[in-house]
């Protein structure tokens, strides 16, 4: 059986729609016990399922389109010709910064699960940790240095700190710099290569955008574009986040299970709408 492979953040992994990896009695999985039903498919699961592929969700919780891409290279050898590579673009608010492991008894250093990818190994003193532009004011002025850590008993919550002085850096950094996205269309620009390039290698590849797209680009024949503005203004527009599905319940603008659906068939008309673009 071919693969269908999904790369992306929270709209690919199925945020609030699936548990969290980890801990089960973590705050997250509390907080959706009661809405999170696996009978129910997410985009990724649907798609797979309709066109009869295995799927490889790639999928991971706030990160950076870097990250993303880094997924994808991690996997290159893996790619078969009649396998379905799919590529959610995420928003542009976020960056990897590194920081420094916590060291263990008898030298050893801490693990996060994301920086394998780069340290298999677990060789290096750092790793890499995403930070989300609109939420570092507020979880630093609540958890100080303890900021920023990851709640999904993984992780030490020791292991990130966050001084004050980092926390100026990133704040007047995402301030003064990210926010012109000029970072982001540099972004959008490695997307589009990289699908050019897997193309060039026979596979089928399709890219869609949960944040708006740049005018400075024309969108490409393998683009699953929902709207101008990107998969989440779509969502919320057509009340399809899991707060519409709960009725403010659970304050959560992640796809309910009918985004889900509506995201996948977006992705299926595409695809066949534009069966030819790859000759299948």
């Amino acid at each position: 059986m071919n693969n269908l492979w999904t790369f992306g953040d929270s709209f690919t992994f199925g945020y609030g729609c699936r548990k969290f990896p980890g801990n089960l009695d973590n705050t997250f999985n509390v907080k959706y016990v009661d809405y999170i039903d696996l009978d129910r498919p997410i985009w990724a699961e649907h798609v797979a399922s309709t066109l009869g592929l295995n799927l490889l969700n790639y999928g991971v919780n706030g990160i950076s389109n870097d990250h993303i891409i880094d997924y994808v290279f991690d996997n290159l050898s893996e790619f078969k010709s009649d396998d379905i590579i799919v590529i959610q673009i995420s928003t542009s608010a976020r960056y990897d910064f590194p920081f420094v492991k916590e060291k263990k008894l008898f030298g050893g250093w801490e693990v996060n699960s994301r920086d394998n990818i780069y340290d298999p190994d677990n060789k290096s003193p750092y790793f890499f940790k995403t930070v989300f532009s609109t939420n570092i004011v507020k979880e630093y002025e609540n958890g100080g240095e303890d900021a920023l850590t990851f709640s999904t008993g993984e992780t030490n919550k020791k292991e990130l700190k966050l001084t004050k002085e980092k926390y100026n850096l990133i704040k007047y950094f995402f301030t003064e710099f990210l926010s012109t996205k000029k970072y982001y269309e540099r972004q959008i620009w490695r997307f589009i290569k990289l699908s050019n390039f897997l193309t060039s290698l026979g596979l089928q590849i399709y890219l869609i955008h949960e944040d708006y797209w740049p005018g400075m680009y024309e969108k490409p024949k393998n683009l699953i574009s929902t709207s101008e503005d990107g998969i989440l203004q779509k969502i919320i527009r057509d009340k399809h986040t899991i707060m519409h599905d709960t009725n403010s319940a659970i304050i959560d603008y992640h796809p309910s299970y009918d985004g889900h659906l509506s995201i996948a068939e977006s992705i299926l008309k595409h695809i066949n709408e534009n069966s030819n673009l790859y000759n299948t």
